[in-house]
């Protein structure tokens, strides 16, 4: 304890000696001297002794102790002055230093910014030794995360006037240490090569210095360990790793790991019970344990089984249902007995959900995504599904819920934490393409706008052959209700080498779910689109086409989607199935009917490999004589459709014999092709989404599309399916989804390329 502390609490007991030998003495007031830069509010908040209150020892004492605890004075003590009614209690104290600035040195091989980011060293606040350690030591992890094994970190504080310093962390860097060799020693069923694999940590090698292979990391390895017993154990053996054996080469170059093992016997399961507070029939429980008579023991069965069984009673509202697994091991026989003890507990009731970790999300957009509510009887799958609706937001990266006792037995506090993901993006970006060389993007937009849910996209699109202006808005609870409003505006222009079109349109939706995750929506479109520049040698039907015209329509969609992730589904289903209606009683000029379905599955397999399953189809009826209008017609090809092939370069193709000139009647006849589309069309994909660096969200896929449109005097005919194949790169990145992807036509024709590159930003399939 320091000095003056030790002096102002012998001081206290002379007082109090005193005190007691006369008449009770009374505080006549509480004064702090010494502050300068701290509030003396700041002191006196924790300070319990008050003016009229009777003189004691052991709270003046407690006082003395809690303004030292304080953490902002080197020396603290307490003096008595004579005043009328009483004494006038004094806290003298000595303000710490304040720290002017943090000064870091010789950090070469990590930069000023990155180490800021794991440290929590400002400027201006009250010097702390304790706190200087204690980000040294987030700094030297730092560096062992990035391969810098050994470096010395030390700090030096250095005086400046009006009681402020400096401090000075300086940093002695040595040469990077790459992880050469991991050893085991003990090992008998299982090669070195097998638990090699069983880890994260893997051996560096000549091109290390390229990637972060071969960079050893002590807490990562501090969990290979434990994965090293889990492997153990998933193949019946209780095994004993010991510490890892660090050794360095003679030119403190190379880093040798070595590892322990005593594996002991191998052991198989004799028999598996369950006994305690059975709800349920027994044959129904034994039905949810993975674990089985005969079979080798394994930990990840057994916790399998845990975690299914105390399912089953929180889904009925037992919230602290507790399953106590009783394992009997016999070295002997090598047998396991194991025994699984249910303790019920109480029905618990929501008393209080509690949410933390939402800085910009307000409480309200977060409440209004769960199935759970105060003074409702606690819910398993309320919980489970909370959390799945959450994440399918997008509005976080993580969420965790769990759940405490609350004032009594029979009362849950379920508490949500969430960690917000960057909401606001403005991306400005260059592209490039088999078709388009050049291909400007700008972006701004937000998927949470004022932390009340709104979506907004603001996007532009300028390149060889478009210009497009994109905005979107959506409110998923309009007004606080289940209304969801969408509004949306675009103004187009892209040239399809035969002809020029230009659109501008306007599109108002409301939705409202049905039931969990169904979804109705009505929407009213109306768009003028100009059909212009039509070329010398396009088809009559194209021809004929030029001009501007008006659609004013109602589009019906029924929608379910129980995808896991916005942007980067593994798991989950999208189907929706919509007919919209276009009519010159709406004020447009078509008549028409159009009917899509969209049916799309995502299925994980292994090791975060997942495989995307696509089908759509769609059918028009034009209302009026003759074909469907151009502009409403169906064409295939291009990054979201059939890859490989250039965009709406697939579908039905008219052939005509027309004048080389229109306005000479003399003038001589040419055949020409035009692509003219479809009223109908159908296409498959199939995508085999494989991670490559899982950390920055980069994906490598592997595709087959499949697809056609169809014209009128045609059927939907499978023989006619255009097909192609590729591979591409798919990155999660701060600024948006990004794709590169290479299309492969199979069995293409004359006229088409034998390969199509494809460059996007925003969302995939």
């Amino acid at each position: 304890m320091k000095r003056g502390v030790l002096l102002g609490l012998i001081l206290l007991w002379l007082a109090g000696f005193a005190a007691t030998a006369a008449a009770e003495t009374l505080v006549a007031g509480v004064r702090i001297d010494g502050t300068k830069r701290i509030e003396d509010d700041a002191v006196t908040a924790v300070i319990a002794t008050r003016q009229g209150d009777a003189l004691e020892l052991d709270r003046l004492d407690a006082d003395l102790r809690a303004v030292f605890a304080l953490g902002y004075f080197s020396d603290v003590r307490v003096e008595l002055e004579d005043a009328p009614g009483g004494k006038t209690v004094v806290f003298v104290v000595e303000e710490k230093p304040a720290v002017k600035e943090f000064v870091y040195e010789g950090n070469d091989k990590i930069k000023k910014d990155k180490i800021e980011e794991v440290t929590d060293l400002k400027p201006n606040t009250i010097l702390s030794i304790a706190k200087i350690k204690e980000n040294i030591e987030k700094i030297r992890q730092l560096y062992e995360a990035e391969g810098f094994f050994m470096v010395d970190i030390n700090y030096e504080i250095e005086p400046l006037p009006n009681n402020r310093v400096k401090v000075i962390i300086r940093v002695t860097e040595y040469r990077k240490i790459y992880l050469k060799r991991i050893d085991f020693v003990g090992n008998q069923a299982f090669t070195e090569e097998e638990l090699r694999g069983a880890i994260q940590t893997k051996a560096g090698h000549v091109m290390s210095f390229m990637t972060s292979k071969g960079v050893y990391r002590e807490t990562m390895f501090a969990q290979d360990l434990e994965l090293l017993r889990r492997f153990y154990a998933n193949h019946g053996y209780f095994a004993q790793i010991g510490r890892p054996v660090v050794t360095l080469s003679a030119d403190k170059r190379w880093m040798y790991v070595s590892v322990s093992v005593k594996e002991g016997p191998q052991f198989y399961v004799e028999s598996v019970d369950i006994g305690g507070d059975l709800l349920f029939p027994k044959d129904e429980l034994m039905k949810l344990v993975t674990v089985k008579q005969g079979d080798v023991f394994a930990r990840d069965k057994f916790d399998a089984s845990l975690d299914a069984l105390k399912n089953r009673y929180t889904d009925v509202g037992y919230a602290f249902a507790e399953i106590e697994p009783v394992v009997d091991p016999n070295q002997d026989t090598r047998r396991v007995k194991i025994k699984f003890n249910v303790n019920k507990g109480k029905l618990a009731y929501i008393e209080r959900i509690e949410i933390s970790g939402n800085d910009r999300t307000r409480d309200k957009v977060v409440r209004r995504e769960l199935l759970i509510k105060e003074g409702d009887l606690f819910s398993g799958p309320g919980i489970r599904q909370s959390k799945e609706y959450l994440m399918r937001k997008g509005y976080f990266d993580e969420v965790a819920i769990k759940w405490h006792k609350g004032s009594s037995e029979e009362q849950v506090i379920v508490v949500l934490e969430v960690k917000e993901k960057m909401q606001g993006q403005f991306i400005v970006g260059v592209g490039f393409s088999s078709l388009e060389n050049f291909v400007g993007t700008a972006q701004v937009s937000h998927n949470n706008l004022f932390g009340y849910g709104w979506k907004f996209q603001l996007q532009g699109e300028l390149g060889s052959y478009r210009k497009n202006i994109v905005l979107q808005f959506q409110e998923p609870y309009l007004f606080d209700t289940r209304w969801i409003f969408g509004l949306t505006l675009t103004n187009t222009e892209r040239d399809f080498f035969s002809f020029l079109r230009r659109d501008q349109a306007g599109t108002i939706s409301f939705g409202r779910p049905l039931y969990l995750d169904i979804q109705a929506h009505l929407a009213y479109n109306y768009s003028n689109v100009e059909i212009s520049n039509v070329a010398n040698n396009a088809s009559l039907f194209l021809v004929l086409q030029e001009g501007r015209k008006t659609t004013s329509s109602l589009r019906w969609t029924l929608m379910r989607d129980t995808v896991n992730h916005p942007f980067d589904p593994t798991d989950g289903s999208r189907l929706s199935a919509s007919a919209e209606w276009a009519s010159e009683s709406f004020g447009g000029d078509l008549n028409f009917i159009k009917y899509t379905g969209l049916a799309r599955r995502y299925i994980p397999i292994y090791w975060g490999i997942s495989l995307m399953l696509n089908g759509e189809v769609g059918y028009a009826d034009n209302l009026d004589p003759g074909r469907l209008p151009i502009t409403e017609r169906y064409f295939l090809g291009g990054l979201n459709s059939v890859r490989g092939f250039y965009s709406r370069s697939l579908g039905p193709r008219e052939f005509s014999t027309i004048p080389r000139n229109y306005e000479d009647p003399a003038s001589t006849t040419q055949d020409v092709e035009s692509v003219i589309g479809g009223n109908k069309y159908m296409q498959g994909n199939v995508e085999l989404l494989i991670p490559i660096v899982k950390q920055l969200g980069i994906k490598g896929v592997l595709f087959y599309d499949a697809g056609n449109a169809f014209i009128e005097e045609q059927w939907y005919d499978f023989t006619l399916l255009r097909q192609s194949w590729g591979f591409g790169v798919r990155w999660i990145s701060p600024i948006g989804p990004l794709r590169f992807e290479w299309g492969f036509p199979l069995y293409h024709r004359k006229g088409e390329e034998n390969q199509v590159f494809e460059f996007g930003i925003g969302t995939f399939f």
